[in-house]
């Protein structure tokens, strides 16, 4: 796109200032609950040394959240149009900027609430539940000001989020980079390339699936062709041969099973001489 704070004034403010909270900068609302999460990460740290690096992690990730929102605010709204749609854009209906407009207005003020008594309507006191618990010491809204700006992790927080902001401005409005060729220069290219290719997941997803998904299926196949149909094809050929067999002594003749009675009385008359002989009876 591009071009588009001129063209859409309205849309282009509002998801500035969504963009500003969404960094964490003061004295937006994202700010207050950004700041807030890491202090506690980095309280908990006292009991728990694991947190410290989970700090870490949440102000590694406030610079990225800076960075990737001022990405999309900048190759979205400054310079140039780069394409035919964003050259012919125009502002969105009522519909659309009214609920943004709202958005923004909380964005702006909500944080302020934490100054006016509005959040001792929602104090939640564990001791009024439990008399077994620790009443819940009270802060005055001067007393959370003074630790939030004396605190030297707020101001690293601010920091972060400044360096992320800047770091898209360098890269997408100084460098101002083509669309195909949107490569941060602090990057290594061996970096921008795994970044790139999604850490090869599809690659590796396509591979694992024909490899191995694709060697199972085939060995089921062969499997079900060859064992399962096969025993019961074996099955079938036995059953047909041994009754081809019998089918053939079924001639319909008198002659052939008068013989074929005679033939068997033979046989019985024998078994019988045999046993007998063998029993020493007369």
């Amino acid at each position: 796109m591009g071009g588009l704070r001129k063209l859409m004034p309205i849309t282009s403010l509002t998801v500035l200032i969504g963009s500003l909270s969404i960094a964490g900068l003061p004295p937006f609302s994202g700010f207050w609950s950004k700041d807030e999460v890491l202090a506690a990460t980095m309280e908990a740290g006292e009991h728990n040394p694991i947190f410290y690096v989970l700090w870490a992690a949440g102000l590694a990730t406030a610079l990225l959240t800076a960075f990737y929102m001022f990405r999309m605010w900048f190759m979205t709204f400054s310079g140039q149009p780069r394409s035919e749609h964003a050259a012919h854009a125009h502002e969105s209906p009522a519909v659309m900027t009214a609920p943004l407009q709202i958005l923004a207005l909380f964005a702006i003020v909500s944080g302020f609430f934490l100054f006016t008594g509005f959040l001792s309507l929602v104090h939640f006191d564990a001791h009024e539940f439990d008399p077994n618990a620790p009443a819940a010491e009270a802060h005055g809204a001067s007393d959370v000001l003074l630790h939030i700006l004396t605190s030297p992790f707020t101001y690293l927080s601010v920091a972060a989020a400044v360096l992320g902001v800047w770091f898209a401005h360098r890269v997408y409005v100084k460098g101002r980079p083509r669309p195909e060729t949107l490569t941060a220069p602090l990057i290594a290219h061996d970096t921008h390339k795994l970044l790139t290719n999604l850490y090869y997941y599809d690659r590796a997803f396509m591979t694992t699936g024909q490899v191995l998904g694709l060697g199972l299926a085939r060995a089921s196949n062969w499997f079900d062709k060859w064992v399962i149909d096969g025993a019961v094809r074996g099955v079938g050929w036995t059953s047909r041969t041994f009754s081809s067999g019998v089918r053939r002594t079924q001639t319909g003749r008198v002659t052939t099973y008068a013989g074929g009675v005679a033939l068997g009385l033979t046989l019985v008359v024998l078994a019988l001489v045999y046993v007998l002989a063998r029993t020493g009876g007369a």
